[in-house]
């Protein structure tokens, strides 16, 4: 057991002396989640809960952290949104040709079913998330009408997929205290 504690600690060391490569990723990751058909295979669920972990351990910033992923997830949706704004009929032709038309249309109903709140909703839905902010550029949605729910729907985004890391990497650190305390009243 002591091995895996001293590996654990050697991890968040290295990690700890270098965050901006780990905030780099965070920030990759929550903006390719967004962008059209690279969302659908990006982890970000998995990489957001890692990160809130590393938060919660001590090794990276709770407001840094929230704050990188947030504006992560605004540049994926406003990369795809403007790519379907500006390239509208070729998207739609390119999704059908390569085999995405369901996809495609499963985002344009889901649009059309919810308006300017699939947007939001998009966020927390994975078969959607990657097509809608295409699907809504398509549509020629207003920048004006897209930016303030894109940026609103990131700021409840990030908090709630690092949130949970930050909780087990916080329990998890005072579990590792507490069971040293525990074992040693237990030799005494």
């Amino acid at each position: 057991r002591p091995a895996m504690s001293d590996a654990i600690h050697g991890w968040l060391a290295a990690i700890g002396a270098h965050p901006l490569l780990v905030l780099a990723v965070v920030f990759v990751i929550a903006c390719a989640e967004s962008i059209a058909l690279i969302g659908t295979i990006v982890p970000a669920g998995a990489v957001m809960f890692a990160a809130g972990t590393l938060v919660g351990a001590g090794a990276l910033d709770a407001w840094t952290t929230l704050g990188v992923a947030a504006v992560g997830a605004i540049v994926g949706d406003g990369v795809s949104y403007e790519l379907g704004r500006r390239y509208r009929g070729a998207i739609r032709n390119g999704w059908v040709r390569f085999g995405y038309a369901n996809a495609y249309a499963r985002g344009e109903q889901f649009v059309l079913r919810h308006g300017m709140k699939s947007i939001v909703l998009a966020r927390f839905l994975a078969p959607v998330r990657a097509v809608v902010p295409v699907v809504v550029g398509c549509a020629t949605l207003p920048r004006r009408a897209f930016y303030p729910v894109n940026i609103v729907s990131a700021l409840i985004w990030a908090p709630v997929h690092v949130a949970p890391g930050i909780l087990f990497g916080a329990s998890a650190a005072l579990a590792a205290a507490i069971s040293v305390r525990v074992a040693a009243i237990l030799l005494v």
